[in-house]
């Protein structure tokens, strides 16, 4: 879904993308990097994490968002290039073909998805076998989605449990995990890879 303007103020901050680019870099600690030749980062916002992945280790990067207006604001901030393509599109629904991608990142963009389950199915089916996925976004204690908690859903949060099992489903492991914060509402960052 589009963010709204309050959003867009809130993340769209040079400052939190280069959080987010050293985010992406601790978790790229656990990769073999020389298998990475292409790669599709879902909810790119502005831009800072593709064009940095781009640059600093010259892979084919694919930023994607659904909001055409980040798009338009990571072209302005990051022009396109050889190895860096933007693109409007909606995660559950990808228009890459199957295996497509060595390695996927979705960073802060899974509570902004209302169906995001169908998102983790299309970051495995455009992940060629053994390529990895990034995932990071905030998560609630897996109590607080009972009862009351589908109010929560509706705001877009979801239980560490249930992302977990969405991942496992589709065919992910996790290979590296941190998490910062609260025992009721968290943040999670996790290197899975696609096991088939």
């Amino acid at each position: 879904m589009e963010m709204t303007r309050i959003e867009k103020f809130l993340v769209n901050r040079e400052s939190k993308g280069l959080r987010n680019v050293a985010r992406v870099e601790r978790l790229l600690r656990g990769m073999n990097l020389a298998s990475i030749r292409d790669v599709l980062e879902i909810g790119c916002g502005i831009g800072t994490v593709s064009a940095s992945l781009a640059s600093d280790y010259g892979w084919n990067v694919i930023g994607t968002d659904y909001d055409a207006g980040q798009i338009d604001e990571a072209k302005n901030r990051y022009p396109e290039s050889g190895g860096l393509e933007y693109r409007r599109e909606d995660a559950t629904r990808l228009s890459f073909t199957d295996g497509s991608f060595d390695f996927v990142i979705a960073q802060m963009v899974f509570h902004h998805i209302q169906q995001w389950p169908a998102a983790v199915r299309e970051l495995a089916r455009v992940l060629r076998p053994n390529g990895s996925a990034i995932w990071f976004d905030h998560v609630v204690w897996d109590g607080m989605m009972q009862g009351p908690g589908s109010v929560l859903r509706h705001a877009g949060l979801y239980g560490r449990k249930e992302a977990e099992q969405a991942f496992c489903a589709a065919g992910f492991e996790p290979i590296v995990s941190y998490r910062t914060g609260l025992p009721l509402f968290s943040f999670d960052e996790i290197l899975y890879r696609k096991k088939r």
